[in-house]
């Protein structure tokens, strides 16, 4: 079920589908899913404890501003919520966080 769960979420969120997604994005998402859409690829997604993002050793922005771009990028996705779920389980696994607040929260949760 995990893999049929995640081979749609490589597929409806490939950067191919989404002219206006930046490579950043997209090496993001796909560090999420372990999958390796750009080149470089991500080694390390690091949330800070005051909530920001360190891609690679380099300052990227606010988690919160992440949060809301995968949100837009799941409704234009389409993805269910049963994908959702699993892609927030993935980033909560795979992203490393020293607060709390970079937990992204599963079912809609800010």
């Amino acid at each position: 079920m995990e893999l049929a769960i995640s081979q749609s979420l490589v597929k409806k969120l490939h950067p191919s589908r989404f002219t206006a997604m930046s490579s950043q994005m997209a090496a993001m998402v796909a560090h999420v899913l372990s999958v390796q859409w750009t080149d470089p690829q991500i080694n390390e997604f690091v949330i800070t404890s005051d909530g920001f993002i360190i891609i690679d050793g380099d300052f990227y922005g606010a988690f919160s501003d992440w949060k809301a771009n995968c949100e837009r990028l799941f409704q234009a996705a389409g993805l269910t919520q049963r994908e959702r779920d699993y892609f927030i389980w993935l980033h909560n696994m795979r992203v490393i966080r020293h607060a709390p607040q970079g937990m992204m929260v599963v079912a809609g949760g800010a």
